[in-house]
């Protein structure tokens, strides 16, 4: 059944990506359109000389929250506006919560002190964000003894309007008394500031130069831009005033005075410089803002444009224009079919393959023509279109954000109004929240595979279209997360601790890295040399140890941190010359027969099918290879996408090597989320289990672990359907995750519980003809393996003294079950104040401590989280992993495989030691490492960053 499913599954990919494709040609070639009307309307326009007589009442509205660095700039450069006196009166809208209010009072009264007629106005709440506070304002000017203003211009805190402003753009709506409003271009104060900026300049030329110019000059729809423009009050009475039911109050505004019979204008030649967003954080945050504003209004305004006296071709273009975001989700979507389409493509004809490249053709020039005609007709230098590819990067970057955004607006979800910040020169305290950039990363890791497997397979077809995916995610996903967790600062710390010296962890980390390089420099396995191996492993627990009592004990600077993640990993690099295990074997094999559409649940390893797909060597290794696959679909997924790429296994120890890199970067993104100080990450990266048993003998319980992390964090942040959904995937990677399942359900929505059984299904349901052979072998194998574990000898051992030997077995597995179950019971009821995932780590080390059968490797998805133990008895259980090594003593006097059952009690009964003596005591969390979980934090921004340090 799974050989019949793939090719339908291509196909259909195939299919959805052809509809993506011509979906994006068309949204292309409606830039090309707009080019061509600008061309052909540029030259046909006049432009009006400036108003010198008959100036009617302007009143100037300034919008501002929370500005502290900009709002003295704004407030002087509009009192310099070349206008009477008598007929200019100027509004700050100041909803400020913080410092700026002085500020602005403090440049209001410096106007007012030279006779210019202007006040602050100061609502007690913030009620409709920027709309409200314009609708305000028109309500206070409403009640002026000399009557309300006929014209209303606004500028946005970061513009700087030249003092002509108004006598150019009053000229143009004087003009004409069907003229609801006129949009002047924005210009740029910090174009050249880097990178992002340059990209950003183009981008904004390009619409304000072409885009807008076109609409306004050939009669389409034209939308206002927020700012740097004039309105006629009596158009805005006639659409019904300033509304919030979007977050782009303007666009909303714009088309509902426009379906009412006026029109909009814009005047290329009228320039009113503004700053440009200058972190990754702020821009994202703008765009997701302007990209959920748009597909609101469009929700909103698009049955009544279709229901209007409007032109088909007007229409067209005014929801082509409304709906200009949706490229971002099909992008998305684009680049989830992309690899499973590429199989398609291999045996498309010619002429699929020709209409596929000319979709793409249509798809991504017109809007780079767009870009380059802007800056040619501003005259800017040649230079400036370096920045294309950088501008094409960061645009496609933005389809996760974006993606999210038009799925808020589908499900009704509310969002509020933030503002976008201003460096002004200075020092910008406000900060949009922060997000963690995995899903770019995630995106980036999914289009490298498309890449990897296209050429893998010889069709290469979708190349350029994911180069540019992955590098526009990739700018992303880094920027993001390095900015969250470096630039954003660390938690703070007291001044003692701050004051002790950290030199002690340099020799601590060389001293891990000679035992590590001794132990790969070793010629035989650990089978050969059992005292070696678990010689030296312990010495790296022991290097461990005393380093987890360093920054434990003290506040580690961020050059510590620094040292600590360069040790981890040159330790995981290091650690992929170890021997492989012989799990790698199977994964190899597995992951090729799902290559090659055999069912690995039906098949078995030994079978002469599976055995043809692999080098003889690795089908001649595979441990138990009379039985069917042991892990779930999602684990042989990940098996078959390292196999594509290298099925060797060194293949797999490199890919496991990435991933633990990941898996710690992330985990360095959960701890600031958190609170937790960075160089608790010391705890995980450190750990030798890492380093031996997911880089080394490349065990996949590392990418389990990571997805953990991730719905970790996903719920520190609220996202709680997403956190239930990646644990879901994690425990289709690993079922080892089920024990947080109950953890993160309660914290879920009731009616969302449906996602975990629907996730099942559908990744089980490629493997149903094998029935009841998906779970045989995990069944077998957990169910009659016992060994290695904790508690499990301590059962077993009076049990085979007291009852009949064929009822030992089911006697053992039952106590461990209750004592699995009393422990988390118990560990719930003492979980008070316990962030989650400090709960979580408590969960998993509960249930390793009752599994029957317990191999080092286990230890992995424990150790990830360790920085959030608070607890000696983990990092010294983990530490001690090197001793099951020791089980080979048996295998040199034997020749066979024999369980050593005094190894169990040196690797267990000491950790088992100090739980029990922890276990008995408070369980008390430290002020200082004080977190909410998703039900508790509160909705306050400055309260959670406070109690976050």
């Amino acid at each position: 059944m799974l050989a019949e499913w793939f090719p339908v599954l291509a196909v259909v990919a195939a299919v959805i990506h052809a509809v993506i494709m011509v979906a994006l040609a068309m949204y292309g070639l409606h830039s090309l359109w707009l080019v061509v009307r600008f061309l052909r309307y540029r030259k046909a326009q006049v432009i009006p000389l400036p108003c010198e007589h008959n100036e009617p009442v302007v009143l100037v509205q300034i919008p501002v929250f929370n500005e502290q660095a900009v709002v003295d700039r704004v407030v002087a450069a509009v009192g310099a506006l070349a206008w009477p006196r008598a007929c200019l009166r100027i509004q700050l809208l100041d909803d400020s919560t913080d410092a700026s209010l002085a500020v602005g009072a403090a440049a209001i009264a410096r106007l007012r002190a030279v006779g210019i007629e202007a006040t602050q106005v100061c609502r007690a709440q913030r009620a409709g964000y920027k709309a409200g506070a314009l609708a305000n304002g028109l309500l206070v000017d409403a009640e002026h003894p000399a009557g309300p203003a006929a014209y209303i211009a606004i500028f946005d805190a970061d513009f700087v309007p030249q003092a002509d402003f108004l006598r150019h753009a009053l000229a143009t709506l004087l003009s004409d008394h069907k003229l609801a409003f006129i949009q002047a271009r924005w210009e740029h104060l910090n174009p050249r500031a880097s990178a992002l900026t340059q990209a950003q300049a183009i981008g904004i030329d390009g619409h304000f130069a072409v885009e807008q110019s076109a609409r306004a000059w050939s009669g389409l729809a034209l939308n206002f831009n927020g700012t740097c423009g004039v309105w006629r009050r009596s158009a805005i009475a006639a659409a019904g005033g300033w509304r919030s039911a979007t977050l782009t109050e303007d666009l909303d505004l714009s088309y509902r005075v426009q379906l009412a019979g006026w029109h909009g204008a814009c005047r290329l030649d009228l320039a009113v410089p503004g700053e440009l967003p200058q972190s990754i954080e702020a821009w994202r945050s703008q765009q997701f803002r302007w990209a959920k504003g748009s597909l609101q209004t469009a929700r909103l305004m698009l049955p009544a444009v279709w229901a209007s006296s409007w032109t088909r071709s007007r229409k067209i273009a005014a929801t082509l224009h409304l709906t200009h975001y949706l490229v971002h989700p099909l992008i998305l979507l684009g680049l989830l079919m992309a690899p499973l389409s590429g199989l398609a493509l291999r045996h498309a004809p010619p002429l699929v393959l020709w209409g596929g490249a000319l979709l793409l053709a249509c798809s991504t020039i017109p809007p780079l023509v767009l870009y380059v005609v802007g800056q040619r007709v501003l005259r800017r230098p040649w230079r400036t279109l370096l920045s294309l590819p950088t501008m094409m990067a960061l645009g496609t970057g933005l389809a996760v954000l974006n993606t999210r955004a038009a799925v808020e607006v589908l499900s009704n979800t509310a969002s509020i109004f933030v503002r976008t910040p201003k460096d002004g020169g200075g020092i910008e305290r406000y900060r949009v929240p922060s997000r963690s950039g995995l899903s770019e990363l995630a995106a980036t890791a999914w289009g490298l595979f498309g890449l990897i497997l296209g050429w893998q397979t010889s069709s290469p077809w979708l190349t350029p279209i994911l180069i540019i995916c992955i590098s526009g995610f990739a700018y992303h996903g880094v920027r993001v997360w390095w900015r969250q967790l470096v630039e954003d600062g660390a938690p703070a710390t007291s001044a003692s601790h701050a004051t002790r010296s950290w030199w002690p962890l340099f020799p601590l980390g060389g001293l891990s890295l000679l035992a590590l390089t001794a132990l790969v420099s070793r010629p035989g396995s650990w089978r050969d040399e059992p005292g070696w191996f678990a010689g030296l492993a312990l010495i790296m627990g022991g290097a461990y140890l005393a380093g987890v009592y360093l920054v434990r004990s003290r506040a580690i600077p961020l050059a510590g941190v620094g040292w600590i993640l360069l040790v981890s990993i040159a330790l995981n690099v290091l650690a992929t010359g170890l021997w492989k295990s012989d799990d790698v074997n199977r994964y190899v094999v597995e992951g090729r027969q799902l290559l090659v559409g055999q069912n690995p649940y039906a098949i078995p390893p030994s079978a002469p099918s599976a055995i043809a797909v692999v080098d003889a060597a690795i089908a001649a290794s595979v441990n138990h290879p009379q039985m069917t696959a042991i892990y779930p679909p999602l684990e042989l997924a990940v098996h078959a996408g390292v196999a594509a790429i290298s099925p060797t296994l060194m293949g797999f120890s490199v890919v496991m090597c990435l991933m633990t890199m990941s898996c710690l970067a992330t985990l360095l993104v959960l701890m600031r989320a958190s609170g937790v100080a960075p160089g608790l990450i010391l705890l995980a990266a450190w750990n030798p289990v890492l380093p031996i048993f997911a880089s080394g003998e490349a065990h996949h319980d590392i990418v389990m672990a990571t997805v953990v992390v991730i719905a970790l964090l996903f719920a520190m942040h609220r996202r709680v359907v997403l956190a239930l959904m990646s644990l879901s995937v994690a425990v289709l990677l690993k079922p080892f995750a089920l024990v947080l399942m109950p953890i993160f359900l309660a914290r879920t929505p009731r009616w969302w519980w449906w996602l975990v059984p629907a996730l099942t299904l559908v990744a089980y349901l490629p493997f149903v003809d094998a029935g009841y052979g998906v779970v045989a072998s995990l069944l077998a194998f957990g169910g009659g393996m016992q060994f290695h574990g904790a508690l499990e000898p301590l059962v077993r051992l009076p049990a085979e003294a007291l009852l009949p030997t064929l009822m030992v077995g089911t006697v053992v597995r039952v106590v461990l079950v209750l004592l699995l179950g009393t422990g988390l019971w118990w560990l719930w009821r003492r979980r008070a104040g316990a962030p989650l995932p400090t709960l979580a780590v408590r969960s998993l080390g509960v249930l390793l401590l009752c599994l029957p059968t317990l191999h080092p490797w286990y230890f992995i998805v424990l150790v990830v989280l360790l920085p959030f133990a608070r607890t000696w008895a983990l990092p010294v259980w983990t530490a001690c992993a090197g001793i099951y090594w020791l089980h080979g003593f048996g295998m040199l006097s034997t020749g066979t495989w024999s369980e050593t059952p005094w190894v169990t009690a040196l690797a267990h009964l000491p950790a088992i030691a100090v739980m029990a003596y922890e276990a008995f005591g408070p369980l008390r969390e430290r002020p200082e490492q004080k977190s909410f979980s998703p039900g508790e934090q509160p909705d306050d921004l400055a309260t959670w960053q406070a109690s976050h340090g």
